[in-house]
C-alpha cells in the first residue's frame, strides 16, 4: 500500500519566461520527474499567447516520441483550440467494471474460456464481418453511449457513470448537420468495422483481484470489497479516430507520391466549405504548436470531429464490455450476471468546462477528468466519494482504483491516467526482449493472452514508473485518494 503522506503540498510552480507566459504547475517529486525530452516542450507551450491560466504537469508526465508535448499534461485556453496539445488518440480511455465474483470463482480453466471467447468476438484491429451499418455509425457519432444503451440494454444507473453520459455533444448547440459534416463520408464506411475492437500497443483487458482495501468507507460506498474481481479495459476508438484526424492536422504515414497527392486532394475537398476563414490552411501545415480561435468555422468543424470521435470511443468500450458480460453469463450459466460499470474515463479530450468561475477549453493529454465530490452534487454516490479514477500500473504490476480529491480543483479537475513511462515504446523494444516479458508474467503468476499483433516488450513492467510512488505523490498533492489496490490475474494484449 502507498504510504500516507503527513501533510498536503501545493504544486511546484515553474515560470520559464519571467511572467511573459503562463507558469507550469508540477505535481511530481524528484523520483517521478522525467528527462529534458518531456520538459523542454513545456517552455514553448507555456509561452504561447493562446494558453491561459497555468499548465498542469501530472505525476505520470513522460516523453512520447510521436507527439510534440509530453503525456500527462493539461493545457487550458479561454478562446482557442490547440490541436497539437493532445494526442491523436481522442477518447483513449479506461473502463472500470465490477463483477459479482471472487477469485475462487475464476480458476485457470475459466480464465482460458473467458479470454478465448472474448478474442473470438473482439478483434484486435477490425472486424472481418460488418457488425453495424452506416446509419449506426452516424448515430454513434451524434449520440455516443446513448446508442449503446439502446443496442445493449445498458441500465440507466450505468449511464450515470460516464462523462456526460457518454455523449460529448450533450448540452452543446451542435446540429445534426454540423456533426455529420465534420466526418468524411469514407469514415462512415470504415467505422462499420471499428466498433468493439481492442487495439494493440498498451491497450488491454485485464482481470484483477482486489487485494487490499485502502479506504474501507469509500470502498463500501463504491461497492468494492476484498477479493472481489474487477475488469479494467483500456482502449480507444479502434482506429477510427486516428484515421479521421488525418483529414485535419495529423500527418499520414503514406509515402508513395501518388497516394500522397490523392490524400491531399481528398483533404482539400473535405475542407472546401463555406464560410471560409484564414485558419483553414492550418490543416495543410506540418506538426507544430498553434492555436485556432474557437469561434471560427475551422475550430467548430474540428471540435465536431473531436466530439464525434470521442463518442465512438465510449461505444467501442461499451461494446467490448457487452461481449465480456455475455461470455461470463455463458460460462457461469447465469443470464442475470451483471458486469457493472464503475466509471468510464477518457484521458485524451478537448472540452469546454467551468473552473473557478471561468469557461475554459481544457486539453487533457493523457489525463483523466477527475471531479472531486464537491463537483458531483448530481450523482447519488460520487457526491460523497468523488469521481472514481483508474490508476493502472503496468502489465505485470498492481494498479489502484482511486477517487478524485478536493485538490483536483487546482488541476482543472484532472489526474494522471496511470503510472507513466520511464522508457518510450521504441526504447522499451530495444531494452527488453519479448521472451523476458513473458517469463516475468509467468513468474508472477499472471496469465497472458495475446492476439500476436503488438510488440509485447513495449509493455515490459520495468519500462514504467513505480505505481506506489505515483500514488504517494497523488495523495501528497491532494489530487486523488486511493480506494483499493488491485492485482492482475490475467490480461489480454494485442
Amino acid at each position: 500500500m502507498a504510504s500516507k503522506p503527513q501533510e498536503k503540498q501545493a504544486a511546484r510552480v515553474v515560470d520559464y519566461h519571467d511572467g511573459s507566459g503562463v507558469p507550469v504547475h508540477f505535481y511530481l517529486d524528484d523520483q517521478l520527474m522525467p528527462d529534458d525530452r518531456a520538459l523542454k516542450p513545456l517552455e514553448e507551450l507555456s509561452q504561447m499567447p493562446e494558453v491561459d491560466e497555468h499548465i498542469v504537469a501530472l505525476p505520470d508526465l513522460h516523453y512520447k516520441s510521436r507527439n510534440i508535448v509530453p503525456t500527462g499534461l493539461v493545457t487550458v485556453s479561454k478562446d482557442h483550440i490547440i490541436p497539437f496539445a493532445v494526442d491523436k488518440g481522442i477518447n483513449c480511455g479506461i473502463r472500470m467494471m465490477t463483477l459479482p465474483l471472487s477469485s475462487a470463482d475464476m480458476p485457470a480453466d475459466y480464465m482460458d474460456r473467458f479470454y478465448g471467447e472474448v478474442m473470438k468476438r473482439v478483434p484486435v484491429s477490425k472486424h472481418k464481418e460488418l457488425p453495424i451499418d452506416e446509419a449506426d455509425v452516424k448515430e454513434i457519432a451524434m449520440t455516443g453511449a446513448e446508442w449503446a444503451q439502446k443496442k445493449y440494454d445498458i441500465p440507466d444507473e450505468d449511464m450515470e457513470n460516464y462523462e456526460k453520459r457518454g455523449n460529448l455533444f450533450r448540452g452543446s448547440d451542435f446540429t445534426e448537420k454540423e456533426i455529420l459534416h465534420s466526418i468524411p463520408e469514407v469514415m462512415y464506411r470504415k467505422g462499420r468495422r471499428n466498433v468493439g475492437v481492442l487495439g494493440s500497443g498498451n491497450h488491454f483487458l485485464e482481470l484483477q483481484r482486489i487485494g487490499e482495501v485502502v479506504d474501507a468507507s469509500l470502498a463500501a460506498k463504491l461497492g468494492l470489497a476484498e477479493d472481489q474481481l474487477v475488469l479494467m479495459l483500456h482502449t480507444g476508438t479502434g482506429g477510427f479516430g486516428g484515421s479521421l484526424l488525418k483529414y485535419f492536422h495529423r500527418p499520414s504515414k503514406i509515402t508513395d507520391p501518388k497516394k500522397v497527392a490523392e490524400r491531399l486532394a481528398a483533404k482539400k475537398a473535405f475542407h472546401d466549405y463555406q464560410p471560409l476563414d484564414e485558419h483553414r490552411q492550418r490543416w495543410m501545415e506540418g506538426a507544430h504548436l498553434y492555436g485556432i480561435p474557437v469561434d471560427s468555422p475551422t475550430a467548430r468543424h474540428f471540435l465536431g470531429a473531436v466530439n464525434a470521435v470521442a463518442n465512438f470511443g465510449f461505444v467501442n468500450r461499451a461494446t467490448i464490455a457487452y461481449h465480456a458480460e455475455n461470455v461470463l453469463r455463458e460460462i457461469f450459466g447465469s443470464p442475470d450476471l451483471r458486469v457493472k460499470l464503475l466509471y468510464d474515463s477518457s484521458h485524451v479530450t478537448i472540452q469546454q468546462e467551468n473552473h473557478n468561475g471561468k469557461d475554459l477549453w481544457v486539453h487533457r493529454n493523457g489525463a483523466n477528468q477527475a471531479n472531486p465530490a464537491s463537483y458531483m452534487s448530481d450523482h447519488p454516490v460520487f457526491k460523497e466519494t468523488g469521481q472514481p479514477i483508474p490508476v493502472p500500473g503496468s502489465m505485470g504490476t498492481d494498479s489502484y482504483i482511486a477517487v478524485a480529491a478536493e485538490g483536483a480543483r487546482h488541476t482543472f479537475s484532472s489526474t494522471n491516467h496511470g503510472a507513466g513511462r520511464l522508457l518510450d515504446k521504441p526504447e522499451a523494444r530495444e531494452a527488453f526482449g519479448a521472451e523476458d516479458v513473458v517469463e516475468t508474467m509467468n513468474a508472477r503468476g499472471i496469465r497472458l493472452y495475446r492476439y500476436g499483433k503488438g510488440d509485447i516488450n513495449e509493455q515490459a513492467p520495468d519500462a514504467f514508473k513505480n505505481i506506489d510512488n505515483v500514488l504517494r505523490v497523488m495523495e501528497l498533492y491532494d489530487i486523488a485518494n486511493p480506494v483499493v489496490r488491485v492485482s492482475p490475474l490475467a490480461t489480454l494484449k494485442g
